[in-house]
């Protein structure tokens, strides 16, 4: 891909971050939401009258120069903090995302089309909130006809068998990702329904067109779903991180006998614009981070995931990340496109990039891109 279209690639990216986050980000970055402007006067002022406001004006402005400098010099504080744990695994996901050794197990079971009812059943079994929500899918259509008198399943194993091993692995995972979802990003309330939708689009993007690529359906279903958990967990990071350095960055302005600065800090609040720098800069390598600690052996995920976080600098050779690639790069699109936030000629250069053309499109027509796939003929 040539340099105008990477930055090009970049910037439509950066955009989808924004709209993640929040839409008053992303229309504040285009420009769309205009700045405050000085109420006007509608009398005749008097010299001294005059000469205070002005006074009042500048001071005004001078603090608010000083908060915005400020707020800027913290982020630098809080981005570097955040550089620091993206790279160290074991605090990642061992002290802030608990990768539970039984749903890695599950994991890696589940992908592995020899496993058993029973490997499977026993495992679920030992995770009380997945045996409850796995029942509840189970109990419900596709799997249960609608208004059937049939009593409702209560054990794992014989939902397991009602449903079939091969059949049950894809709830399953569907399960365990939307599990590893951010439980709360508040302020930004609308940013993990926005980031699940844009997974599980992408996941069925994947899983409808594997066959083209001879992928395994099921691996490029959970690659298109997980993907996703390291932009969640780049927002949980900021929101986690802020607090923590904010109060850092107050003792040290105490410590300097700076009360100016103390008290700027006190005022500063989340940024939704450097949240969205966080998902940009480390959302892919979060992902892979993740990808590699489940350690899915006889799998392609794991160097999928590493090429699709260099691209597009860097070409793709492997057919699961070229489909990872396109998927991620069309849903992210239908996701802009629905907000009316890409135009025409970017969103032609933008698809073209992921070299998605009209073929890729047409298979794509009749995919349902906004509700979980539960089930696969595939397999």
């Amino acid at each position: 891909m040539d340099a105008q279209n990477i930055k090009l690639n970049q910037i439509v990216f950066h955009r989808f971050t924004d709209f993640i986050v929040s839409n008053q980000v992303t229309k504040k970055r285009l420009g769309l939401i205009n700045q405050e402007q000085t109420a006007e006067v509608n009398r005749n002022l008097l010299s001294v009258e005059a000469k205070a406001q002005q006074e009042k004006l500048r001071r005004s402005k001078t603090a608010e120069e000083f908060l915005i400098y400020i707020n800027e010099y913290f982020h630098d504080a809080l981005l570097t903090y955040i550089d620091q744990i993206a790279d160290n695994n074991s605090v990642l996901f061992g002290d802030i995302f608990k990768l539970d050794a039984h749903v890695t197990k599950l994991v890696q079971t589940c992908l592995n089309k020899n496993s058993s009812a029973n490997q499977i059943a026993e495992l679920v079994t030992q995770l009380p909130w997945l045996k409850k929500d796995l029942l509840g899918v189970v109990n419900k259509p596709p799997f249960r006809e609608e208004g059937s008198s049939r009593p409702l399943l209560d054990d794992v194993m014989l939902a397991v068998r009602y449903v079939g091993p091969d059949n049950i692995r894809m709830p399953i995972l569907a399960l365990i990702v939307k599990h590893w979802q951010p439980h709360s990003t508040e302020p930004y309330h609308d940013s993990k329904t926005k980031l699940w939708q844009y997974s599980v689009a992408t996941a069925n993007c994947m899983e409808q067109l594997a066959p083209n690529y001879r992928i395994e359906p099921l691996q490029a279903y959970f690659l298109g779903l997980a993907h996703g958990v390291g932009f969640g967990l780049a927002l949980r990071l900021y929101l986690r991180s802020f607090e923590k350095v904010r109060l850092n960055e107050m003792k040290k302005a105490r410590q300097a006998s700076r009360p100016d600065i103390e008290k700027a800090l006190d005022q500063l609040q989340l940024d939704g614009e450097f949240a969205s720098e966080v998902i940009f800069k480390h959302g892919w390598s979060l992902s892979h981070g993740l990808i590699k600690k489940l350690d899915l052996k006889l799998t392609p995920l794991l160097p999928a995931i590493e090429q699709v976080e260099v691209w597009p600098e860097e070409p793709i050779e492997q057919p699961l990340a070229a489909l990872l690639v396109k998927s991620s790069t069309y849903s992210q699109y239908k996701v802009l496109q629905k907000a009316r936030l890409i135009e025409l000629n970017e969103a032609k250069r933008f698809l073209t990039g992921a070299k998605i053309n009209n073929e890729f499109i047409s298979n794509l027509n009749q995919v349902d891109l906004s509700r979980l796939n539960l089930t696969s003929t595939h397999i």
